[in-house]
């Protein structure tokens, strides 16, 4: 559940600091992604305990949502804090 908490903020995180040229490719990209990660982890609890593939899952939990610390703000935020210089403008 963290993992796709964080993942819901990447998402939104991309989209709004990607030209409009790749927000596309970016939100494609991100959702292959979790595809990935899904199948991935179905194939670990095939061959492994279930413990093991619980442990791994909470691992990447964890490990994603000390990543989003050193994630810096988005411009709309910062716009909306008034902050004008912090923000710039997308093509």
């Amino acid at each position: 559940m963290t993992f796709l908490m964080a993942l819901l903020v990447l998402q939104i995180y991309l989209t709004e600091i990607a030209t409009v040229k790749f927000r596309g490719s970016i939100g494609a990209i991100v959702n292959l992604g979790v595809c990935t990660g899904l199948f991935f982890i179905y194939l670990l609890g095939a061959f492994c305990h279930w413990r093991t593939a619980a442990f791994v899952c909470s691992a990447l939990g964890f490990v994603t949502c000390a990543m989003l610390y050193f994630i810096p703000e988005s411009p709309s935020w910062l716009y909306s804090r008034g902050n004008v210089k912090g923000t710039f403008t997308l093509e």
